[in-house]
């Protein structure tokens, strides 16, 4: 004859997370960079940020949100359970130049040939250049919501529409000048 069946269950280290999902780049001094890793069971997530960055909420979790510093990093994360922790997933974040100080207050930087308006808007408005360039809109976390590219064959102009209320910022440049602009968005 024979014995009943024992059971054992094996646990192995976690395997390094999947992907990391966040913004690419950020501002100086920024509140509430977000980043997040898919779930896995039984894991739980140990993230670490450059110096001058601080985790303020969600450590341990597949959510970590942060107040970057003043200088570019990378954001790692690695998964943890009782064997141990995995290898370390990272993502490169490259930081904008997004103020400028003057006399200790912070200042947008503004190409006088680029138009916003109207601003404060309710999510349409219109972007306008005098020459060609590059820009993205980003929100406020750091997201890139449009990117556009004013040049001849669009009448250096860009329509926007559909941004829920909140602030953005146009970024970008033209002929080797980089401009950041504050837009208003105030949904009815």
């Amino acid at each position: 004859g024979g014995s009943a069946a024992r059971n054992a269950s094996l646990t192995r280290l976690p395997a390094t997370p999947a992907s990391i999902t966040g913004p690419a780049s950020v501002c100086p001094n920024q509140v509430g960079v977000n980043f997040t890793t898919p779930a896995v069971t039984g894991v739980t997530q140990l993230w670490t940020v450059p110096t001058g960055v601080t985790i303020t909420a969600g450590q341990n979790t597949t959510s970590m949100t942060c107040t970057w510093g003043s200088a570019a990093g990378s954001v790692t994360v690695r998964g943890v359970n009782a064997c141990g922790q995995s290898a370390a997933l990272s993502r490169a974040v490259t930081l904008l130049t997004c103020m400028e100080e003057e006399g200790g207050l912070p200042t947008e930087s503004r190409l006088e040939a680029l138009e916003v308006y109207p601003n404060p808007n309710d999510g349409a408005f219109t972007v306008r250049s005098a020459s060609s360039g590059m820009y993205r809109i980003i929100s406020s976390t750091g997201q890139t919501v449009f990117e556009m590219n004013l040049n001849e064959s669009n009448n250096f102009s860009f329509e926007v529409g559909g941004l829920s209320t909140g602030i953005y910022f146009l970024v970008g440049g033209s002929d080797g000048h980089y401009v950041q602009q504050k837009v208003v968005v105030t949904n009815r």
